[in-house]
């Protein structure tokens, strides 16, 4: 093969090199609001990239690229204002403590998501939950998101803290749940009854000040269908086979 055919052949190779989209981690930061209960949701998270099902918030729990959550623990915690690594599964992984630390799954931390957490979470998210003051016109959105935050602790593993209200049978949103489920209201839930609801497990982030672990994991919804790993219409997937139709031609070319 001559000097200009490897000259050509290298072109394609850099061309689809340049092109391909760097693989970037999924990262949250969370805050607390006007609506957070105490030390417990709602809270504000914003993700880069944005990868969360945005539209299928409402307006009274999404704004801009942020949008309103719920914690799945309540014995691990996470630093307002910092940024976390995250993945999503429909499991909790973590333990207590903060800052966070490294923990085997089937401790008390760690557990499935129930359909009823995220039957819960898909309601409010979309901004259906019956009997939650959205509009906070009678000023009860902070007081039903303690309520709301209870039950789902409770949902997950029986999980509760003193002070807050009663998450289990009596508590009106544990109630619409098992209203809605029945039988299947702590059922660990499967892709195809989640609601649209999985679990954002946190991790540090690019070595940060809090030390190593997970930190307190988060409710989301996510899109219906897996993010695309070439999120750029499939061109980096045509110029590859291009450039691969090109070696092949060069190939040839180079045997006569």
């Amino acid at each position: 093969m001559n000097k200009l055919k490897s000259i050509k052949i290298a072109g394609m190779v850099m061309l689809v090199g340049a092109i391909a989209p760097a693989v970037m981690a999924s990262t949250v930061v969370l805050t607390q609001g006007p609506y957070s209960y105490s030390d417990g949701g709602e809270f504000t998270a914003v993700t880069t990239p944005t990868i969360v099902n945005l539209g299928a918030y409402s307006s009274y729990t999404r704004s801009g690229n942020s949008f309103q959550t719920f914690c799945v623990q309540t014995g691990t915690e996470f630093q307002p204002g910092d940024t976390y690594d995250y993945t999503v599964s429909l499991i909790s992984l973590g333990g207590p403590g903060y800052p966070g630390q490294s923990v085997t799954l089937g401790n008390q931390y760690s557990y499935p998501l129930s359909e009823g957490a995220a039957w819960l979470y898909s309601q409010f998210a979309r901004g259906t939950l019956a009997n939650y003051d959205f509009s906070n016109a009678s000023s009860d959105r902070q007081t039903d998101a303690g309520e709301l935050q209870a039950a789902i602790w409770a949902l997950q593993g029986g999980q509760s803290l003193s002070y807050y209200p009663n998450g289990g049978p009596g508590n009106t949103y544990y109630n619409e749940a098992a209203t809605a489920l029945g039988a299947n209201v702590d059922v660990a839930a499967t892709l195809s009854t989640d609601f649209g609801v999985e679990i954002m497990n946190l991790t540090q982030y690019n070595g940060g000040d809090n030390g190593p672990g997970y930190y307190q994991n988060q409710l989301v919804l996510v899109p219906p269908s897996p993010t695309p790993s070439v999120p750029d219409g499939g061109l980096t997937v045509a110029l590859l086979g291009g450039a691969l139709f090109g070696l092949q031609g060069l190939r040839r070319m180079s045997a006569k």
